[in-house]
């Protein structure tokens, strides 16, 4: 069963501010519900933000990294990450 939920952003970085530049970016926020195992995430990113291609996609819990299939829609400004390895409780912080 799909529990959609909304994340509450707790920060957002990037890794260059330089104009026209490559960037890694780093999303942080805190579960409202919990996540089993196989869950999907869809983050929707902003007009102002340009993203022409993914190169990784990942989750980090508890200091291990979980690499997830993403898939780029540029029409719809979404990013689809799917496939999590582990379940993570509520309130836990990624």
């Amino acid at each position: 069963m799909t529990t959609p939920a909304e994340a509450t952003t707790k920060s957002l970085s990037q890794s260059s501010l330089a104009l026209n530049a490559q960037a890694t970016y780093t999303l942080q926020y805190t579960t409202m519900n919990a996540r089993s195992t196989g869950s999907s995430y869809l983050v929707t990113y902003p007009e102002s933000v340009s993203v022409s291609s993914l190169t990784t996609c990942n989750v980090i819990y508890n200091s291990n990294t979980y690499p997830m299939v993403c898939t780029l829609d540029t029409a719809t400004r979404q990013i689809k990450m799917t496939g999590l390895t582990v379940a993570v409780p509520k309130g836990a912080s990624l």
